[in-house]
C-alpha cells in the first residue's frame, strides 16, 4: 500500500527484530496508525526525499507497543503512533543534509543518533527540539546542534 510517491505501508513497519521475535502485530497496525503514518509520509518523508532529490533508507517507522519495548524504546515514543522515523546516513556530509533538509522542511524534532537521525512530528513532546543519543553520537554533531538550534 503506498502512503505517498515514494513511500509505503511495508517499509515503515518493516522490522527484522518483529520477525525474529515474532512479533506478529507489527505487521498489521490499525487504521489510525496507517493514517498517522500517510500524514507523517506527505508531511516529512516525501518532502524531504522531493529536497534531497534521492531515496533516503528508513530503518525504524511505526512500532507496535511489544516491538517498541523490545528495542528498548522510551514509553512515549513517537514511533508507537506512526509519527516518527529513523533515517539512516553513511556519512557525515549525508547526516548534515538530511538535518538541515528537516529543518528546512518544518521539522522540529530531530535526535542525532552514530547511524540515524530521529524525526518526529509528535504534538505532544516539546519543540523545537534537537537531541542526541548518548556517548555514541560523533563529536561534530554535538558541534553542529546549536548551529541547528539557531535554525529552527
Amino acid at each position: 500500500m503506498k502512503l505517498s510517491t515514494n513511500f509505503t505501508l511495508a517499509e515503515l513497519i518493516e522490522s527484522e527484530t518483529a520477525r525474529k521475535l515474532n512479533i506478529t502485530e507489527q505487521f498489521n497496525p490499525p487504521e489510525y496508525i496507517i493514517n498517522n503514518l500517510t500524514q507523517f509520509c506527505h508531511r516529512v518523508l516525501q518532502p524531504l526525499r522531493d529536497r534531497l532529490n534521492r531515496p533516503i533508507q528508513i530503518s525504524s517507522g511505526y512500532r507496535c507497543p511489544k516491538l517498541n519495548k523490545a528495542v528498548g524504546g522510551v514509553s512515549d515514543s513517537a514511533h508507537l503512533f506512526g509519527m516518527a522515523a529513523d533515517i539512516d546516513y553513511n556519512t557525515k556530509e549525508e547526516a548534515i543534509e538530511i538535518v538541515e533538509g528537516l529543518i528546512a522542511i518544518g521539522v522540529k524534532r530531530i535526535g542525532l543518533h552514530k547511524s540515524f537521525i530521529h524525526a518526529d512530528t509528535d504534538p505532544k513532546k516539546p519543540s523545537p527540539a534537537i537531541w542526541n543519543y548518548g556517548k555514541g553520537t560523533p563529536k561534530w554533531v554535538l558541534d553542529k546542534r546549536s548551529e541547528w538550534v539557531k535554525l529552527m
